[in-house]
């Protein structure tokens, strides 16, 4: 066989084990989906249609009606995990597959597309990527922090984080089953204008923090100093050194002259001792190759799980203790304009999982309470949470995360505004 078509069957079968791979990931992703959000979903949607009223009461009441504030932390994190631990899992094994199958290279060039304003597709194909997953937003965090280690811009992961639970089809079927169609409506309006207002948020401050800093003004080289021959081999006085002096590249023997841009080219890898050594480090590539991304993948999911899962469950404790002691409950609140604006600022920080808003929004039916409420249940709880915040404040800059939270807040009074039209 020529050299030639040894170099063209080259790329190609190293292609193979990267396809693979990634129809692993692939295969992860639908399968671990079906587990934890389709069938689950689907069963759930059977019985709407069939009769089945929403039976689910608000979590927060299980830190609400705890004896202690301690206890009103341990019982939420046991309640709340215990209803999204499946999506969770599912997320870690997503995030950690994303790293070590798809790769950076992969990843950017699935978001960004191809055409000349493939840029401004990255978002859009990120949040149609997110349609299917159906996460909450604490679930979505770990997958939006493998995103940007993977290479997605900021504009695509908060796309990404977005979509999960603003745009969830399931809860907008489950919305349009168990209250008026105006839930259904300003959920699906708003939340698109708040997925394509967050990405360009988050889009405009990443540019910010990578724009480089303004060049410093250029010093002018100094004078040319001519020394007497071997003036450069002299002794230096006593306790001090020697000046460093350069030869000139044509006192130098051939084999010695510095080449034109050898910047780059000398630290290049030297070629193969023999042909031996050469064939012995093509074939541990080649196992790297083949090995390397399992083993990377395991690094990933336990690095994700050390480092993410303990943050998560330590700030969900904290949602439960803090719930506790606000002792805040819908059916006694007064909904003046502080009530409401106090009501936004709970709904972004509270932590739900998915679905979780809708029997809060039948409790505030139940109370009579107004369109602003009502809308900022609508938007705010399932949008961005305390803990979802500050998973991915390092992945996105806490700036960016900031900006979102205040995104979300304006959702709900818009989402409360169109309800009272």
């Amino acid at each position: 066989m020529t050299a030639q078509a040894l170099a063209s069957r080259a790329p190609r079968s190293r292609a193979l084990p990267a396809l693979g791979f990634a129809a692993l990931a692939v295969g992860l992703a639908i399968a671990g989906l079906v587990w934890a959000k389709w069938w689950p979903y689907t069963e759930r949607t059977a019985g709407l249609l069939g009769g089945e009223g929403w039976t689910a009461a608000p979590l927060i009441e299980t830190a609400v009606r705890s004896e202690s504030w301690w206890s009103a932390g341990w019982e939420f994190t046991v309640a709340y995990t215990a209803s999204v631990w499946k999506a969770l899992l599912v997320a870690l094994v997503l995030a950690a597959a994303v790293q070590a199958f798809v790769g950076s290279d992969r990843m950017a060039a699935l978001l960004r597309g191809r055409g000349r304003h493939r840029r401004g597709r990255e978002p859009l194909r990120a949040a149609i990527l997110g349609l299917p997953t159906m996460m909450c937003t604490c679930c979505t965090a770990p997958v939006v922090v493998g995103l940007r280690r993977a290479g997605a811009s900021a504009a695509a992961a908060t796309a990404f984080w977005l979509a999960n639970p603003v745009l969830n089809p399931a809860v907008i079927v489950f919305l349009l089953l168990v209250g008026p169609a105006e839930w259904s409506l300003a959920r699906l309006v708003v939340g698109i204008a708040l997925v394509a207002g967050g990405a360009c948020i988050a889009g405009i401050l990443a540019d910010r923090a990578a724009a480089p800093a303004p060049a410093a003004a250029p010093v002018p080289a100094p004078a040319a100093v001519t020394l007497p021959a071997r003036a450069d081999r002299a002794a230096a006085p006593e306790g001090e050194s020697a000046p460093f002096l350069p030869p000139s590249p044509g006192s130098l023997p051939a084999a010695e002259a510095p080449a034109v841009g050898a910047g780059a080219a000398s630290r290049a890898d030297p070629a193969p001792a023999s042909a031996e050594g050469s064939a012995s480090g093509a074939g541990a590539a080649a196992e790297g190759r083949v090995r390397g991304p399992l083993a990377r993948f395991g690094r990933e999911l336990a690095r994700f799980s050390l480092t993410l899962v303990p943050e998560y469950l330590i700030l969900v404790f904290a949602v439960g203790a803090v719930a506790h002691l606000g002792q805040w409950s819908i059916a006694d609140a007064q909904w003046t304009v502080l009530a409401v604006l106090a009501f936004v600022l709970l709904g972004v920080l509270l932590v739900i999982p998915t679905g979780g808003e809708i029997p809060v929004l039948l409790a505030l039916a139940a109370a009579g309470a107004g369109p602003w409420p009502t809308g900022a249940a609508l938007m705010c709880l399932s949008a961005v949470s305390l803990p979802s915040l500050i998973m991915v404040g390092r992945a996105l800059s806490w700036r960016a995360a900031s900006a979102i939270a205040g995104l979300v807040a304006a959702a709900g009074l818009l989402a409360g505004a169109l309800l009272a039209v």
